[in-house]
């Protein structure tokens, strides 16, 4: 069994990401546009091109974790894989409910504009990490053992990321239906399609079944050096393919899409994991608030979205204030918006340990009530 301890490093990780995050979200709906420019803001967005990855990564990471304490519970139907199967598609009716015109069926369907659609359509970063989890569940059922699953992930992981480029080249809208299109490539309002994404989380899935297997071969010191040569490996062959004077993919966006990059960008991943898997004494109060942050991650994530950018039931702080405010500001704002959700993280874990069967069926009657308005409003 994993060490308690080395799986908080988990939670700092994706605590880490929940920062950059709400740093990103505030940046992009709150500062002047005249400071979207230069080497400094040029700077910021290769740091924010980094949360993807990170949440993606580590997601794959803890599945596999988890998973490896009960094997064979997730290959057969019971309560943990009805449990998993349950956050997987909370996560996907989320996203799109986040992205919904407005809070009443009747009027989606009737008043939505085309544009309003293809916003709903767009496969944000909730369905992309539900539909891999979903389709790493699946790899779990195909290898059903261990050592194989963990070769299986790897390498369709490292398939997903060599064909994106092929992929994104084609045009899929002539071949799938709307709402499939946005999970493919990156048209369609989409940044986060399954192409390369969901190699981000098999890649991190694969990672997961090596520590796991050092942890309990008493051998992660090992792992750690192997994690961190190959990172470094992986970083200087990215860049080397990067400069390379050939082209072997069709043309494509080379950032976002290219191997190379991607592989440069999970390695720097990697090594951050490294670190903090070597960090033995971090600062508590620093790792209390960022482990906090990560075990609520999904709730922090929906309740700044809302808070910045608003939902049909309220209007956010980029519809109030606009895109206006300098650097102070946004930073200003930024801080009052992590100790906010700092917050709210501490108050939900409070109530969620007050009589959990209690708070499940609370949760399971607050969603039917919000749903039944959904299908009952006229608008």
């Amino acid at each position: 069994m994993v060490a308690p301890a080395r799986v908080s490093q988990l939670d700092l990780l994706r605590g880490v990401a929940v920062v950059m995050m709400v740093l990103g979200h505030t940046v992009d709906a709150l500062l002047a546009e005249p400071l979207r420019g230069g080497s400094v803001y040029w700077s910021y967005q290769l740091l924010r091109s980094m949360t993807a990855p990170l949440f993606l990564f580590t997601s794959g990471f803890v599945v596999m974790v988890a998973t490896a304490k009960r094997w064979d519970a997730y290959l057969r139907l019971g309560p943990e894989l009805g449990a998993r199967l349950r956050r997987i598609l909370l996560l996907i009716l989320l996203g799109y409910a986040l992205h919904l015109p407005f809070f009443s069926l009747r009027k989606t369907l009737t008043h939505a504009s085309p544009e309003s659609f293809a916003n709903l359509w767009q496969a944000d970063v909730l369905q992309c990490i539900g539909v891999s989890l979903l389709l790493l569940q699946l790899t779990l059922l195909v290898a059903r053992r261990p050592a194989r699953h963990a070769l299986l992930v790897a390498a369709a992981g490292a398939l997903v990321v060599l064909v994106t480029p092929v992929v994104w080249s084609l045009d899929w809208g002539a071949l799938l239906p709307r709402p499939v299109t946005p999970y493919v490539y990156d048209r369609d309002l989409t940044i986060f399609p399954l192409f390369p994404y969901l190699g981000h989380l098999f890649i991190g899935a694969a990672v997961g079944h090596s520590f796991v297997a050092a942890e309990r071969a008493g051998r992660v010191a090992a792992w750690l050096r192997r994690l961190g040569l190959a990172s470094v490996v992986a970083i200087v062959a990215g860049m080397i393919a990067l400069s390379a004077p050939w082209r072997v993919f069709p043309e494509h966006d080379v950032w976002k899409a290219n191997p190379a990059s991607v592989a440069i960008r999970l390695a720097l991943v990697a090594l951050v994991l490294h670190g903090l898997f070597a960090w033995r004494r971090p600062p508590a109060a620093l790792t209390a608030a960022a482990t906090l942050l990560g075990r609520s991650s999904l709730f922090v994530y929906v309740l700044h979205l809302v808070l910045l950018y608003g939902s049909p039931l309220n209007q956010g702080l980029r519809s109030v204030v606009g895109a206006t405010l300098p650097v102070g500001a946004v930073l200003g704002v930024f801080a009052a918006l992590l100790v906010a959700m700092l917050g709210a993280a501490a108050g939900l874990e409070r109530v969620e340990r007050w009589r959990p069967p209690t708070w499940r069926r609370v949760q399971y009657g607050l969603a039917g009530a919000a749903l039944a308005l959904f299908v009952a409003l006229p608008h």
